[in-house]
């Protein structure tokens, strides 16, 4: 089971960043200001949209002493392989704010392609996407401009990568004794600092 800390501070998000580059490489992938109206819901999203082909449907027709033929009648998808936030805010009288806050990363890991076959030979290429989702549902009460800071979505990837001595690798035959090839694992860290401020008009 993922294990995801919410908690607050009191400070500004300079100094929250250089204390987290002690700790490793640190990359901001977003910093929007969003203005929202006390209990309605935001929504923002942050990476690519991959299209594929998410339905297909075929019709065949023939007529009398002549080949069948195929028409394919395609619904296009997309899928975001990125960051999605929802955010719904509550004011009460005291002047704290109670959020309601739903992360999703979203990690488009391939998309497989398939192929439709139909009557009379035709056939067309259609891609099956896969997706891994991490997924977190909190709520939480700060007081104006308090720091909220959400970590734990994280992820670990491995992946293989080549290396070879240049040209001697690309030797026929014998290229492979000058070519290696090592695991590296990666381990990557989500972590979101939202600053809510009460405007008054």
């Amino acid at each position: 089971m993922p294990s995801f800390q919410v908690s607050t501070i009191i400070g500004d998000f300079t100094s929250l960043l250089k204390a987290l580059q002690t700790q490793g490489d640190v990359r901001v992938l977003s910093n929007p200001r969003v203005n929202i109206m006390n209990g309605q819901t935001a929504l923002l999203c942050v990476g690519r949209n991959a299209s594929f082909i998410s339905r297909v449907e075929t019709v065949t027709t023939a007529a009398t002493g002549t080949v069948p033929t195929t028409s394919f009648t395609v619904e296009i998808g997309s899928v975001l392989s990125g960051i999605i936030m929802g955010i719904v805010p509550h004011i009460n009288e005291k002047g704290e704010i109670s959020l309601t806050i739903t992360p999703i990363v979203s990690d488009l890991v391939s998309l497989e392609n398939r192929t439709v076959g139909g009557v009379g030979g035709n056939t067309m290429q259609i891609s099956l996407p896969t997706v891994d989702l991490r997924e977190l549902s909190t709520m939480v009460k700060v007081r104006d401009s308090q720091m909220i800071i959400i970590g734990g979505l994280i992820q670990n990837r491995d992946k293989l990568q080549d290396n070879q001595v240049p040209f001697l690798g690309n030797i026929p035959l014998i290229g492979y004794l000058f070519k290696s090839r090592e695991k590296i694992s990666e381990k990557t860290e989500l972590v979101i600092m939202l600053k809510p401020t009460i405007v008054t008009s």
